[in-house]
């Protein structure tokens, strides 16, 4: 399947007469899947709907693949430009069936590829202490422990000595990363590129599975010597992220499976390219709207909170307010607009100057062009404000992204997508 399609026994024989037959354990895991993609048990068989996830995830006997639309070399250079990782370079050689990859292979290449260039520089080392007792004594002597053990009851003495040493927490969240990579690889030749970097790493010990908070901890200790690891440390996040699908609630309905949100990486994707190539604007993403609603005096008897809006992307010009965006990575030029999404967006519009908010999609169609939707008053036919539906095509931003014409192309697609909102 690709993102936001549809399968059923008609499309995929393999759903043709497939059920759980009542287990509670598949139930369960079809529960904690519902708001990445949907399975429903009809007459003759299983319909599947998807939508802004893409990866792989099983289902008992059920394997499930989606692929997103954008695949290849132009989804791997917005990756990596949304992600803040290094460039590719000869990724495309490297790979015979690189437009067959799917987004976690393209993603576990991208980790190859970052720790090759650590290797090339060299594993960093640290100091590490360690107790001994030693004939010729080096370092700090133990005291407190010489006495402890009642003096010399033999030729040695205890001391405390530092090596410089590779195997330090830094590199075993690297090694344990490669190795989580390698494990969820659907491809074969992604898995032994991966596994081939494994020698460098000799005598770095590495538990049997890294956690997410100890990739977090070695991206916050990170410093200006060993800050090249930060990309390669992004990388396993996101990894990390993606597996483990059950929630935290119901470790019943753990599975297996990658599922990665390409309607985040789409919203981090237009922060960044925006903020880089707005010469005039300053971009924010989700600033809340304080004083958009409020409950009336003496009206609050159970004293809830006041719903906040926060628009995916703001836009400001002076410290002026231009406009609210919306980021959505569905193609809006081939699909329908869901209902909701609109009245979010003309709640948007309401507190713009211009009384305008705009839905920046994602799409592969090159002929995508604005829609705009007035929002009327019923009773006097006035208009109060607009929602504009903008396209964003996704290969004009790949190439506008690698052009070496000093960002004379990604400028002007960024002026497009916020042009006549003001």
């Amino acid at each position: 399947m690709t993102e936001w399609d549809q399968a059923d026994a008609r499309s995929a024989p393999e759903l043709k007469y497939n059920f759980f037959d009542d287990d509670p354990s598949l139930r369960r895991v079809v529960g904690a899947l519902a708001h990445r993609i949907t399975v429903r048990e009809l007459r003759n068989g299983l319909e599947l709907v998807s939508n802004s996830y893409v990866g792989c995830v099983d289902i008992g006997p059920l394997r499930i693949r989606i692929k997103p639309k954008l695949a290849g070399l132009p989804l791997a250079r917005l990756l990596s430009y949304a992600y803040g990782l290094h460039d590719l370079g000869t990724f495309d050689t490297t790979f015979a069936n690189v437009e067959d990859l799917g987004i976690h292979d393209l993603l576990i290449v991208m980790l190859g590829k970052e720790t090759e260039r650590l290797l090339r520089r060299g594993l960093d080392q640290r100091y590490i202490g360690r107790n001994e007792n030693l004939v010729s004594p080096r370092g700090q002597l133990l005291v407190s422990e010489y006495i402890r053990r009642g003096g010399a009851i033999d030729a040695t003495l205890p001391c405390r000595r530092f090596d410089r040493s590779t195997n330090w927490s830094l590199n075993q969240v690297l090694l344990g990363g490669l190795q989580a990579a390698a494990a969820i690889a659907d491809s074969q030749e992604v898995r032994r590129y991966v596994q081939h970097q494994y020698p460098s790493f000799s005598g770095i010990q590495v538990p049997s599975r890294i956690s997410l908070r100890e990739v977090e901890a070695a991206e916050s200790g990170l410093t200006r010597v060993t800050e090249p690891a930060g990309a390669a440390l992004r990388i396993i996040t996101l990894l990390l992220q993606d597996q483990g699908l059950g929630s935290d609630s119901d470790r019943s309905a753990e599975m297996s499976g990658h599922l990665f949100d390409m309607n985040m990486f789409f919203q981090r994707l237009l922060c960044r390219f925006l903020d880089d190539h707005l010469t005039r604007y300053a971009v924010k993403d989700e600033v809340p709207i304080r004083t958009l609603f409020a409950f009336a005096k003496g009206a609050n008897p159970r004293s809830r909170r006041t719903p906040t809006p926060r628009p995916d992307l703001a836009i400001y010009q002076d410290e002026n307010l231009v406009g609210f965006f919306d980021a959505k990575y569905r193609d809006l030029w081939k699909l329908s607009l869901p209902p909701e999404w609109l009245y979010q967006l003309s709640i948007y519009a309401i507190p713009s100057k211009a009384k305008t908010s705009v839905l920046l999609y994602a799409t592969m169609a090159t002929d995508g062009r604005d829609e705009r939707i007035e929002i009327k008053d019923p009773s006097t036919g006035g208009n109060l404000a607009t929602v504009v539906i903008r396209p964003v095509p996704l290969t004009e931003m790949a190439a506008a992204i690698s052009k070496r014409d000093d960002g004379c192309s990604a400028r002007a697609l960024a002026s497009r997508l916020i042009s006549n909102i003001h």
